[in-house]
């Protein structure tokens, strides 16, 4: 089963672009997609997150506040799995 997990992040961002490529590596080991939000492009995201980014959702599990890593990500999807 495809999960599905959304960075939200914004440009120009460091951290967002670490996260990002953390992200991909994810997806050629496993069955996500990945899709970015900008949070600049919506005031209700960027009121929420705008001093946490990256942050990383992943479908039916939980948020991921930066620093995330490898372990953190398998973690979650694994937690995200146990809802089905």
């Amino acid at each position: 089963m495809t999960r599905r997990i959304i960075l939200y992040s914004k440009d120009p961002c460091g951290l967002c672009v670490e996260a990002k490529a953390l992200l991909d590596a994810l997806a050629t080991e496993f069955d996500v997609q990945i899709e970015e939000v900008d949070i600049t492009t919506d005031e209700a995201l960027h009121q929420r997150f705008r001093l946490l980014i990256p942050v990383a959702s992943i479908e039916n599990g939980p948020l991921l506040y930066w620093p995330f890593d490898m372990e953190a990500l398998l973690d979650g999807l694994a937690k995200a799995q146990d809802t089905d």
